[in-house]
């Protein structure tokens, strides 16, 4: 099992979902979707894997701005 890494405070996040104390653990896509204003940052895992079709779907379904670190450079077309 991956272990999990501090984002804040006693906040912990594990690949599929977020341990909040007090809370439990909440899955990942769940902050996506009932966020108010999500942002997409795409990385160089999204260049390896070639995400850049899936991202562009999610994007336009949550009308959500794309942007890229330096190694996500071309994960995403620039122009969208």
């Amino acid at each position: 099992m991956d272990e999990p890494y501090r984002v804040a405070g006693d906040v912990h996040v594990l690949p599929s979902q977020m341990v909040v104390p007090g809370v439990g653990s909440i899955p990942i896509n769940a902050f996506v979707i009932l966020s108010e204003r999500p942002v997409l940052l795409l990385g160089h895992g999204a260049v390896i894997s070639r995400a850049g079709d899936a991202v562009r779907r999610l994007a336009e379904k949550l009308r959500a701005p794309v942007t890229n670190t330096l190694l996500g450079k071309g994960a995403f077309p620039e122009t969208h």
